[in-house]
């Protein structure tokens, strides 16, 4: 009887049905029963098989935790990387495993790798998810992923990156394991590009003009009768300005140039570099007569860039005229992305399409001053009016009253007129009766 007590209660434990325990975190516990991994001769309920199955129960761990470099004080437009170990604690192999990071908002993507493996991210500045396929891990084998991502919030933010990693056990059983990466970032600084960050860039992009011929030189030739005379606003040279003309730009940036004394630029990148940096302006740069040598002149600031890929249009002024070849460009803020962080994009000039030849005089002749205008004497004073005449006198007016205005005595009458020549004629007449005496007597 006893020995029948003691069978039963063996018999009892040893058809319990199989039960799975999933712990916390990124470990899957399972426990089995006895009767499925004992065979008869196994005593006690503990068999190699059993102790196998507990030791290969867990996945990865992220050994001494995931990492983002730097994780305190991000300024905004710089890259943070983040280092992921995936390790192998299974104790067996591991199956498709997988890693997955969706990237937070505030960042963009810039690259992605892995020891074991190979990944995938989303376009290189935007913002989407990273996948990395892993696949098998042998026992103890480990991999490591590396994320480079560009901080792009405008305010002070905690970002947590959540990183989750899943595949299946050496027994079939699947696994999930997650952690969280955590960094800061601050707000940073205008991140435009200037001459001395953008240079580097610009010589690689071959940012040089064609000599120093202007896209409107060379044609429009020197005053043959004066070469000194200034032509064209550079004394002795044939640098022409053609004042309207318009240069033509193509390539990577269309638009043109117009020559206004100086030039006036307008010019359009159609799609903005991978990586640029939303909400940062780019700046444009050109090659001019007043200054041929990268970076030329600028920055000219342009409208912020207002979403990944979008266009931008910039319009600036230069001092001087434009230099035909590869001689405007504008450079974005690419962290990670190009030449020390800035990618140009560049445009050609061409020679003016509407060249207006110039009006070519001869030097007059210096022709005498005009002679001076005859301004005639002022006239003479008025004279006084006469004195009053006497009393009684007025009604008979008496001669000779005024001396120096002679008195034409035809103006009285005829008959004073006859008179006076009768009387002449009388006189004439006597004077000769009277001399024929006086001869006779002789």
């Amino acid at each position: 009887m006893l020995a029948l007590v003691l069978m039963v209660g063996l018999a009892l434990p040893a058809s319990a049905a199989p039960s799975t325990v999933v712990g916390t975190g990124d470990s899957v516990t399972v426990t089995d029963s006895v009767g499925s991994v004992d065979a008869p001769s196994h005593h006690f309920g503990f068999s190699q098989a059993s102790v196998l199955g507990q030791a290969t129960s867990q996945g990865v761990s992220f050994g001494t935790g995931a990492t983002a470099s730097p994780n305190t004080g991000v300024t905004v437009g710089s890259n943070v990387t983040k280092t992921i170990p995936v390790n192998n604690i299974s104790g067996g192999t591991l199956n498709g495993v997988q890693l997955v990071d969706t990237l937070p908002a505030g960042t963009t993507f810039v690259s992605a790798s892995s020891t074991v493996g190979t990944c995938t991210g989303p376009t290189v500045g935007t913002t989407g998810t990273v996948t990395c396929t892993i696949g098998t891990l042998t026992a103890a084998q480990n991999a490591t992923v590396t994320i480079v991502l560009t901080a792009t919030a405008t305010a002070p933010t905690t970002v947590v990156d959540p990183v989750t990693v899943n595949g299946t056990l050496s027994t079939g059983t699947g696994f999930t394991n997650s952690t969280n990466i955590l960094f800061t970032m601050v707000s940073g600084p205008n991140q435009s590009p200037t001459g001395a960050t953008a240079l580097a860039a610009l010589q690689q992009g071959g940012f040089t003009a064609n000599g120093v011929q202007s896209c409107v030189g060379l044609t429009n030739p020197i005053n043959p009768i004066n070469p000194i005379t200034p032509f064209n606003g550079i004394n002795g040279t044939a640098t022409g300005i053609g004042i309207g003309s318009t240069c033509p730009i193509t390539g990577q940036l269309t638009g043109s140039a117009t020559i206004t004394g100086s030039a006036t630029w307008n010019v359009t990148v159609a799609a903005a570099p991978a990586g640029a940096l939303v909400g940062v302006a780019p700046v444009a740069f050109a090659l001019t007569t007043t200054n041929s040598v990268a970076p030329g002149e600028g920055p000219f600031a342009c409208p912020a860039l207002a979403a990944a890929g979008a266009a931008v249009t910039c319009n600036f002024t230069t001092v001087g005229n434009p230099l035909i070849g590869t001689t405007v460009a504008v450079c974005f803020t690419t962290p990670g992305v190009g030449v020390g962080g800035v990618t140009c994009v560049f445009g050609q000039v061409g020679p003016a399409t509407n060249v207006r030849p110039p009006v070519i005089l001869p030097n007059l002749p210096v022709l005498p001053p005009p002679p001076l205008e005859f301004i005639p004497p002022p006239p003479p004073p008025l004279l006084p009016p006469p004195p009053p005449a006497p009393t009684g006198a007025a009604a008979a007016p008496v001669r000779g009253a005024f001396p120096e205005v002679p008195v034409i005595p035809e103006a009285d009458s005829l008959f004073l007129v006859i008179g006076g020549l009768v009387a002449l004629g009388g006189l004439v007449g006597y004077r000769r009766l009277r001399r024929r005496p006086d001869d006779d007597i002789a």
